[in-house]
């Protein structure tokens, strides 16, 4: 494998699934994800309401029922299920020292249902592995996530299952520096058992976290990375202040085979106006390298100051930064960058990022990355 295409590996090994989730939306005084997803920490098959909120909060147009499934053309489906799906396209753009490449491909080709009997709901995707031609496992059919739940009542649940473990920000954009470092990327699902709350004013998440959930690991490998088979337990808590604020702390203790780590964090979804909104994360980690002894301690962060211009039409500023061990300069990455959002109507989305982007461990210098979305989502 090239510079070049090496390069792309690592610039594109985040682009497979991609969770239809929004945790913006809390600037619109929505704090809990469960409002739109049947999954309690959000992502996912969508409910009826939250289908109802890509139309009424999201999109710029509509006409009556287009937001359900069929776009309302097929009537609607019983109230014990769900049905949905995602088609994802990239055009990508990179340049640095090595080249200046542009290339496209399928990012997200899959469907997804959940049905609810009594108080269990079952959850399963069932896809393709999409993704630039450097991935393995390319095309070979995969389910990126599925969990049986149960709620003991409107606030509390347990649910076991292959999904990422609740923890900071849930962020949809998996090209986010702080989620891949720290292991919560999409396609590193793995097996939790998770028991939540979630009330009117405060969520409690408390997941043991299981290891691998595929015998020969997650469809887009990350061989470096061996928190797929991570072994420990996570807490995630929020409180929602002033009908404005939701303000969160996140701790995870985690063991795999050469390491074992404490994580812990503070996040933020802040309405600052009734048009601008600030999404937040600071975590800090140590980690021991087992065979060698070695501790190394550093910190990751996001931030993200949107504004709706109109309806269905979002700009923002990105920045991040991740810095794991403080005491090796190769081990830094940053980014920052400008965004655009576009949800024309119910069940489609457009975006559009550019942002400078520096990986210390391949170039002194920043790279420039554009990417081009479109998403369909039924």
């Amino acid at each position: 494998m090239n510079r070049l295409s090496l390069l792309f590996f690592m610039v594109f090994s985040g682009f497979s699934i991609r969770s239809f989730a929004f945790p913006e939306l809390a600037a619109h005084g929505y704090p809990n994800c469960v409002a739109c997803h049947v999954s309690p920490s959000g992502g996912g098959t969508l409910s009826d309401y939250g289908r109802s909120l890509s139309k009424d909060l999201l999109s710029t147009w509509s006409y009556e029922n287009e937001e359900q499934f069929g776009h309302g053309l097929i009537g609607k489906a019983p109230e014990w299920l769900q049905i949905g799906g995602d088609f994802r396209f990239l055009q990508n753009y990179v340049n640095n020292d090595a080249a200046t490449e542009t290339t496209n491909f399928w990012m997200e080709n899959q469907i997804e249902a959940a049905v609810r009997v009594g108080q269990f709901y079952l959850d399963s995707s069932l896809g393709i592995q999409q993704g630039p031609s450097q991935i393995p496992h390319l095309y070979d059919p995969i389910s990126a996530r599925h969990y049986l739940g149960y709620y003991f009542t409107d606030e509390v649940s347990v649910r076991f299952g292959k999904f990422l473990p609740a923890y900071g920000l849930n962020l949809p954009d998996h090209t986010a520096l702080t989620r891949r470092s720290l292991g919560f990327d999409e396609g590193m699902e793995r097996l939790n058992l998770e028991a939540s709350y979630l009330g009117e004013k405060y969520d409690l998440f408390l997941t043991a976290l299981m290891g691998k959930a595929d015998v020969e690991g997650a469809a887009i490998e990350y061989p470096t990375d061996p928190s797929l088979d991570e072994h420990g337990a996570s807490l995630s808590a929020s409180t929602w202040v002033l009908e404005r604020f939701k303000l969160g702390v996140s701790m995870l203790y985690g063991s795999a085979d050469i390491y074992h780590r404490f994580l812990s964090g503070i996040f933020g979804i802040l309405k600052l106006s009734s048009k601008f909104y600030l999404m937040t994360e600071w975590d800090w980690q140590s980690k021991v390298l087992r065979q060698v002894g070695v501790e190394q301690r550093g910190f990751a962060d996001y931030n993200e100051l949107g504004f709706e211009a109109y309806k269905g039409i979002k700009l923002y500023l990105l920045e991040e930064e991740n810095y794991l061990d403080l005491n090796t300069v190769s081990s830094r990455d940053n980014s920052f960058g400008v965004g655009f959002k576009f949800y024309p109507r119910p069940h489609f989305e457009f975006q559009f990022e550019y942002r400078k982007e520096r990986n210390m461990r391949s170039f002194a210098d920043y790279s420039d990355l554009g990417f081009l979305t479109g998403h369909y989502y039924f």
